[in-house]
């Protein structure tokens, strides 16, 4: 039996409208006391908490290094001072390999994108991260970690940092290697059950722009996911995404809205200062890419060939819009011409090295391999182990 405060039978009856007696109702007066003594107590609680962690920063401050920074070819490196030189010299070669090439020398935007690097295998020191609310980190913690893909990511982040947001929604998921594979390009398109993506292949230009999830002109965004997948293709790619139950679907159900995201929210060009000026709003319909079937790498690829055609300079174009433009009008503005003419260049070198009697060959190709694979897979195992 409850003792004190408000029995359960007294909720109940207050719930179904059942009068109180005297001795049931609650004293009032003594939980408002009661309730403000705890108010108070955790005001004091707040002050005490603020001063302890005042006196944790202190005490950190005086006994561990601070993170230092450096400006190395462009490139704006913070880390601790045991890590400086190891940070430096990743940053600085995969930069000059990897990025050089085709980037030339850092933009100057890339130096309000700091990059981070923390050997965890040293002495733990919490103050790496002070101020890092821009930095993009490469983290070590074992002898076997990639530190390699790493810079390359953070690289590649640093250099989007103050792109447009569509731009870096668009190439969301890449893994950020600043190379073009089209024989990999090729192959994944191939495998897509597409109908866009063999429009492309036959010549038709527009098929190539709704691919790659841009809207060629007079299309809006419904136009371009309808032209995606077949109405049986749709089912299946959102079934396999988890979207819908395929079993409970109703035939006729073309769900090419499923493709599509209605946004109502604000955004921020990350690592930007709260201005009215940079805030981004998102509204309407925007386009799910992760389900179209170029992927995250294959849609990398125009932007990366817009960065060859744009030469010097292109990445500072690039910055230089409202982070609210669309993703056509950023590629248009990296590679210095219409988005269409960017695209059929981009055709063009995919299938470069293809007869076009063999276009539909990657797709026959594919499936010739997922067969064979097939046929071994339900036959014995001693393939597989040598015996």
């Amino acid at each position: 039996m409850c003792r004190r405060g408000v029995g359960p039978w007294v909720l109940a009856g207050l719930l179904m409208g059942a009068p109180l007696t005297a001795q049931e109702a609650p004293d009032l007066t003594g939980l408002e006391a009661r309730l403000d003594a705890l108010l108070a107590e955790a005001r004091s609680l707040d002050t005490r908490v603020e001063a302890e962690r005042d006196a944790y920063d202190r005490s950190t401050r005086s006994t561990l290094e601070e993170p230092t920074e450096r400006i190395v070819d462009g490139l704006r490196i913070r880390a601790l001072p045991r890590d400086m030189d190891a940070a430096v010299e990743l940053f600085t070669t995969t930069w000059q390999e990897a990025f050089q090439p085709r980037f030339g020398t850092p933009p100057a935007a890339m130096l309000d994108a700091g990059l981070g690097y923390y050997d965890h295998r040293g002495e733990w020191n919490p103050r790496v991260g002070e101020g890092q609310a821009n930095a993009y980190f490469v983290q070590v913690s074992t002898a076997v970690d990639d530190r390699r893909y790493q810079a390359e990511r953070s690289l590649t982040q640093a250099l989007l940092h103050s792109a447009p947001v569509s731009i870096r929604e668009w190439t969301a998921d890449w893994n950020h290697t600043p190379r073009s594979a089209w024989l990999a390009i090729r192959r994944q398109l191939a495998a897509a059950p597409s109908t866009s993506v063999q429009a492309c292949f036959d010549g038709d230009l527009p098929s190539c722009t709704a691919t790659l999830g841009l809207r060629p002109k007079g299309w809006d965004r419904s136009h371009v996911v309808a032209a995606w997948y077949s109405p049986e293709a749709r089912r299946d790619v959102l079934a396999r995404a988890g979207r819908i139950d395929a079993d409970t679907l109703p035939e006729d159900v073309t769900a090419a809205v499923a493709f599509l995201r209605l946004e109502n929210e604000f955004r921020m060009p990350s690592g930007d200062d709260v201005s009215p000026g940079r805030l981004v709003r998102r509204g309407g319909n925007r386009i799910r890419w992760e389900l179209g079937p170029a992927d995250a790498g294959t849609r990398a690829s125009l932007f990366l060939l817009a960065v060859d055609l744009g030469g010097a300079g292109a990445m500072d174009r690039l910055a230089a819009l409202d982070p609210r433009a669309p993703v056509e009008t950023a590629l248009a503005a990296l590679a210095g011409r219409p988005v269409d003419e960017l695209v059929s260049e981009w055709r063009d070198r995919l299938l470069a090295e293809v007869d076009p009697a063999d276009r539909r060959t990657p797709a026959r190709s594919t499936l010739a391999w997922v067969g064979l694979l097939a046929v071994f897979a339900m036959t014995s195992t001693r393939w597989r182990v040598g015996r």
